[in-house]
């Protein structure tokens, strides 16, 4: 099938989340019933092949290098894992908890990586208050994790589990650790909530403390290893990658938000001016881009995407310039839902001149 004709079917998702957003389970239901009675059939079935629909590149990679399968892998474009995420969500909110575990269970058959669906298992058996199958639930997705969001997500749900077991020392740490990978009102929530519990306003636990405490509970203390290299390894398939650099940036900066490796992570020298008149709240600005750019910039006919991320007490918004070195922006792109309008000054002409620079002016959109 055409791209276009998949986009197009792809696009009634959309249409199923604005609905659940609104509450309209049904109406939302429908839909996504229709989409996977339309595109199930679309999967060829083959003694010599199986179709999963991946989300990314990274999903695709990790799974067929850890399982050795007999069978080719063919991916997919179509989002079944999905539709069977959002139907178990839906049964959820309804308490058919049942019938949103076979939802789960399908989900998985389509796409084995999307942690999303066996944290939708875990909210099922929290809503359960079966707190070991939540336990259980919840470990599964270790093995899994290739995102410093799951990783999170997932000292978060450790976190929840040991609230209700009344072990708040550890809990208290796996909600300090997941914010190491991601901020979240949650986390700071459950960690008040432990403070008050435990009658300690002013509770705190130092890093070493922290790590001393997942050692004594063999909570692990870092993203899977074997993971991690897989994407270090990925950038290495160039079959893969296509010289497609957002692609490889994308992998860049998952790999540093996971292991905060250098390698994979550069300031810039950069100048930063303000609209002071129209900036009334704290904003910083950071560069961010592969320390491999800085030795291929004199490249003359290669394009590069400076990368910047502008955090507000509110959020923090991805954005990205790309440029080549006749000074020249080739697309300037920024979160659709960032207050704050950014300009470009000037770029990098050499990494061998200490005043090559990236000036930009922040201020908040008209």
């Amino acid at each position: 099938m055409e791209a276009q004709s998949i986009k197009k079917l792809n696009d009634k998702l959309l249409l199923a989340s604005h609905l659940m957003n609104e509450r309209k389970y049904q109406d939302a239901k429908i839909i996504l019933l229709e989409y996977i009675q339309y595109v199930e059939p679309l999967i060829k079935k083959s003694t010599k092949e199986i179709s999963f629909c991946f989300s990314n590149v990274a999903e695709f990679y990790i799974y067929t290098q850890q399982n050795k399968l007999k069978k080719s892998v063919s991916w997919v474009s179509y989002k079944l894992d999905i539709a069977y995420q959002w139907l178990a969500y839906i049964a959820n909110e309804e308490g058919k908890y049942k019938e949103a575990l076979n939802y789960i269970e399908k989900g998985l058959q389509y796409n084995p990586m999307n942690t999303d669906l066996i944290y939708e298992e875990c909210e099922t058996y929290k809503l359960q208050k079966n707190w070991d199958k939540l336990y259980n639930a919840t470990k599964k997705v270790y093995p899994i994790i290739i995102t410093a969001r799951d990783m999170a997500k997932y000292y978060r749900a450790l976190g929840y589990y040991f609230i209700e077991k009344g072990i708040f020392e550890l809990a208290y740490a796996l909600y300090m650790f997941s914010l190491e990978y991601e901020q979240s009102n949650v986390a700071e929530r459950e960690i008040d909530f432990i403070r008050e519990t435990i009658n300690n306003p002013y509770f705190n636990m130092s890093l070493p403390d922290a790590i001393n405490v997942f050692l004594k509970n063999n909570i692990n203390l870092s993203a899977p290893k074997e993971n991690i290299n897989l994407l270090k390894k990925l950038l290495k398939e160039k079959e893969l990658i296509k010289d497609n650099i957002e692609l490889e940036f994308d992998i860049e900066e998952t790999i540093f938000s996971l292991t905060k490796d250098d390698t994979y992570f550069h300031s810039f020298f950069v100048s930063i001016t303000r609209a002071q008149e129209q900036i009334t709240e704290d904003i910083t600005l950071k560069i961010l881009n592969n320390s491999e750019l800085l030795k291929e910039i004199s490249n003359k006919k290669a394009k590069y995407k400076v990368e910047y991320v502008v955090e507000d007490k509110n959020n923090t918004y991805k954005g990205y310039t790309t440029i080549d070195t006749n000074n020249l922006v080739i697309a300037e792109k920024l979160d659709d839902k960032c207050p704050y309008q950014i300009k470009l000054y000037g770029v990098f002409s050499s990494n061998k001149k200490e005043e090559s620079f990236i000036e930009f002016k922040i201020a908040i959109k008209e």
